[in-house]
């Protein structure tokens, strides 16, 4: 019931005015420039170990921010749903340029990710 209302709301919405509301709209926005950004990184690196490295490096960025996020306990659904985006416009691209493994390069963005968390979590690493 209330996500028909939801839906209701929306499409009256984009019958009124195809207008972009950046402040709205900001993940959606967000979302399509990451996805973007993921295939150009993965199709201009035509190494497989450039691919690799980079998401790797990917992934311990994602934990440091993830960690910052945390710390100021803010709302993390948001920059999981535009991390995912940037994932899967980075399998896509490995697979245009290098036809690589999509299991290792989200395996290789899962352990960058955690083995960042897990260096701020015990102060290893400080912001």
């Amino acid at each position: 019931m209330v996500l028909k209302k939801l839906l209701s709301q929306k499409s009256a919405k984009l019958n009124k005015s195809a207008k972009l509301n950046v402040t709205e709209d900001w993940v959606e926005i967000l979302c399509v420039i990451l996805l973007a950004l993921g295939v150009f990184l993965a199709i201009s690196a035509r190494n497989a170990f450039v691919v690799y490295s980079i998401i790797f490096l990917s992934g311990v960025l994602s934990g440091r921010i993830i960690f910052d996020l945390k710390k100021k306990k803010h709302d993390m659904f948001w920059y999981f749903l535009v991390t995912v985006f940037f994932v899967f416009g980075y399998v896509i691209g490995t697979q245009l340029s290098i036809s690589g493994s999509k299991l290792l390069v989200i395996l290789l963005f899962i352990v960058g990710n955690m083995i960042s968390l897990y260096l701020y979590e015990k102060k290893i690493l400080s912001i």
